[in-house]
């Protein structure tokens, strides 16, 4: 049995890593003929992700999606073309949330704009099978679960049995698990 819960100590024994997901830019123009030479660069932790991003054409939106993680620094540098007033951009989270903006009602977008991004749902549930190999239970044993140093499973244990006896946490990205036999 100590030989299970050492195992996945090991694989629990880590702050939880961020993961990817899909933000979202709409590019728009008041007057409908699109950004007449204006573009703008968006950058994920300094590195171009979207390069001359415009609207050739219309009023949009014209979508563009690009990926972060919880954390990341978002930048925006935009170039005005002719009619600049006419341009906005709008930036949605990962719930289609409205995060930043520049340039609505006829204000020229800002030249430069910085956010960082902010995952939404950024929760992750796990799950803790307990098992005992003879069938008698852990006779006394238990195990505590803490999460970003809150007790989240305190003394949890197989009373009788082999198991598998399941309990369920929640970890948000970034959190340090510990487990204590």
């Amino acid at each position: 049995m100590k030989k299970v819960i050492i195992i996945f100590t090991t694989i629990l024994l880590f702050a939880v890593s961020a993961f990817a997901v899909d933000f979202t830019i709409d590019l728009t123009d008041d007057y409908g003929d699109g950004w007449n030479g204006g573009m703008l660069d968006l950058l994920v932790n300094g590195v171009v992700v979207l390069d001359d991003i415009t609207i050739a054409t219309g009023y949009g939106p014209d979508t563009f999606v690009f990926s972060v993680e919880d954390g990341d620094l978002v930048e925006i540098n935009y170039t005005a073309g002719g009619w600049a007033d006419e341009n906005a951009y709008y930036v949605y989270d990962n719930a289609g949330t409205l995060v930043a903006s520049s340039g609505d009602g006829g204000v020229v977008p800002d030249a430069y704009l910085s956010f960082t991004a902010v995952v939404a749902g950024s929760t992750l549930a796990y799950t803790v099978d307990l098992t005992d190999d003879f069938g008698d239970g852990w006779n006394g044993g238990t195990l505590d679960v803490t999460v970003a140093g809150v007790l989240v499973l305190d003394d949890i244990t197989i009373a009788t049995g082999y198991g598998p006896d399941t309990f369920t946490f929640d970890v948000n990205v970034g959190d340090l698990v510990e487990l204590d036999y």
